[in-house]
């Protein structure tokens, strides 16, 4: 009886082992060919992603996925390739990854999916020609008011008593927009916290006076960090008890505390940071999404960008013209919301959570 217990305990002990094993993450590489073209493989558990190298005809195409771990190798299932006089597109396909495809014309890479998928409006509102919210929330301010639109709620939040052409000084926290009282003059003791998510309004009193020549650091765990470059001190808000304490120079990157020099956060050299495996921008007013610090870039299309917004995942929101829209290199390009103000001025006016 004995002897079988022990080896049910060790059956389980292994078989628990094998489960941790079987299904923990791991970094790797690994070639393959699907078809005519060569594939490299790489998961890195640090990068939470997966990049793929496709090599056609002598010619390197790269995509990248943040989709999570699977334990299977070799993902790929099937690749379909399309010539077009002088472009080339991959398209590959995956029962276990979101994969897209991706082109190459002319030595260069280009996105597949780059088309605007929607052109008609659907409302408007206070001057704003609403397309489509992408089932996001929106602050956009218009030298008056906050218009916030999310889902079917509409609404204008006055906060000051005058107009204000730029607001350079927005914090985010959560769920919550940081706004200065923008009512003060030279230094403000005040922030309004506006909520994405119900379009209300909370004060936020501090005991420190704060130049309006500072800027948000960032934030981390119930903290604000803000850099005041006229006192050169660096403070953090607490979310906590709602107080506003000083501290030393410091800045958070990947996660980490590092210290840095009252020069480089005077000069706003430095902000709170992590490093990115995918990101876009913007060069001779085209927008471009790059993977690994520049190693594959890739046109995403020939529309005039002149503001990248906000970076989402993949995904990223942009200005051109006086609409803002929204791409995905699995979906395409949607046209969001248009406001004829944004042609002029495009600098702190939208707000995305």
């Amino acid at each position: 009886m004995k002897k079988l217990r022990r080896f049910i305990i060790l059956f389980i002990v292994l078989f628990l082992l094998f489960l941790y094993f079987y299904w923990k993450e791991y970094s790797y590489e690994v070639n393959y060919k699907v078809n005519d073209v060569d594939i490299l493989e790489i998961y890195d558990k640090n990068q939470k992603g997966y990049q793929f190298v496709f090599t056609y005809k002598d010619e390197k195409y790269s995509i990248f996925v943040d989709d999570e771990y699977q334990n299977k190798r070799r993902v790929i299932d099937d690749i379909y390739v399309e010539e077009n006089d002088d472009k080339t597109c991959l398209i590959p396909s995956s029962e276990n990854v979101s994969v897209y495809g991706i082109c190459r014309r002319d030595g260069s890479q280009e996105a597949l999916n780059n088309t605007i998928l929607n052109n008609e409006e659907k409302e408007e509102y206070l001057n704003y020609k609403i397309y489509d919210l992408n089932d996001k929330s929106f602050l956009l301010w218009n030298y008056h008011d906050f218009v916030w639109l999310y889902g079917d709620k509409r609404e204008r939040i006055k906060l000051f008593s005058k107009d204000f052409y730029n607001l350079n000084l927005i914090g985010f926290y959560k769920n919550y927009l940081m706004v200065p009282d923008y009512d003060s003059s030279y230094t403000f003791d005040k922030i309004y916290m506006i909520d994405f998510l119900k379009g209300k309004v909370k004060e936020q009193s501090l005991r420190y006076a704060i130049y309006f020549d500072s800027y948000f650091l960032g934030s981390y765990k119930k903290n604000l960090y803000i850099y005041d470059k006229k006192q050169e001190q660096e403070y953090y808000i607490s979310m906590k008890n709602n107080k506003i304490y000083k501290t030393g120079n410091k800045v958070l990157v990947n996660e980490e505390w590092e210290k840095v020099s009252s020069y480089k956060l005077k000069n706003g050299l430095v902000s709170f940071s992590n490093d990115e495996v995918y990101s876009y921008h913007v060069r001779d007013d085209l927008l471009y999404g790059y993977i690994n610090n520049m190693e594959y870039e890739t046109k995403i299309s020939d529309m005039k960008v002149s503001k990248i917004v906000k970076k989402d995942g993949l995904g990223v929101y942009y200005i051109s013209e006086d609409t803002l829209y929204y791409y995905h290199p699995r979906t395409g390009i949607k046209a969001l919301i248009s406001y004829s103000e944004w042609r002029f001025n495009k600098e702190n006016m939208v707000y995305i959570f």
